[in-house]
């Protein structure tokens, strides 16, 4: 039976062919073996992939995935009525995804209905009614920015004033105006202008 036996150094590996007659004609075999063989690995670099973070709007769908899940009907109401507002605002600004600025906006204005309805409530002996606002609240809250103790707060208006060269209380709508944008929803409005009355003569 004829054989061919080929060898290469390099690699250390040892390859067989064979060939014989049967009745069906000319039938080849082939073995390859592999002996002693150890391939250098190759350390390729890693690529890094780059996932960005999730932003808030895509936040607030897997909440309502999850609350859906878990039967949690308090928390998946509000979670609807916060993405109702977040597409109500997204139809008025004629964009498909909100920035985050304006998605902290949209939940500080959720927040401030629901705390008139419950100053209204509470005034109208409406305790249960109250309660569930106050419940909703804290759901939404949860996507907002971790808030300015006061300290923090009045030492940002301090600087932005002494930055605007703020005299009076006439500029005070522009150092309001000047301190929101710092501090990106992590300070409420009227808090904001409560201090900067209080710091311009």
């Amino acid at each position: 039976m004829p054989k061919f036996e080929a060898r290469s150094p390099k690699l250390e590996t040892s390859s067989k062919f064979e060939f014989r007659i049967s009745r069906f004609g000319l039938v080849s075999d082939f073995e390859f073996r592999i002996s002693d063989f150890s391939p250098a690995l190759v350390d390729y670099p890693r690529a890094r992939l780059h996932i960005p973070p999730m932003t808030s709007q895509e936040r607030l769908v897997q909440e309502i995935k999850t609350a859906m899940l878990a039967k949690d009907a308090d928390r998946l109401s509000a979670l609807r009525m916060l993405k109702s507002a977040v597409g109500y605002t997204q139809i008025e600004k004629k964009t498909d995804n909100l920035s985050e600025p304006d998605f902290i906006a949209v939940v500080q204005k959720e927040v401030k209905k629901r705390r008139d309805s419950i100053e209204q409530f509470e005034k109208g002996g409406r305790p249960e009614l109250a309660d569930k606002e106050k419940k909703e609240i804290t759901v939404l809250e949860t996507f907002l920015p971790k808030p300015l103790s006061p300290e923090e707060l009045e030492q940002l208006v301090k600087a932005t004033i002494q930055e605007l060269g703020a005299t009076s209380k006439k500029e005070m709508g522009l150092v309001i105006k000047a301190v929101q944008a710092k501090v990106a929803g992590r300070a409420e409005g009227k808090t904001i202008s409560a201090i900067v009355g209080k710091l311009l003569p």
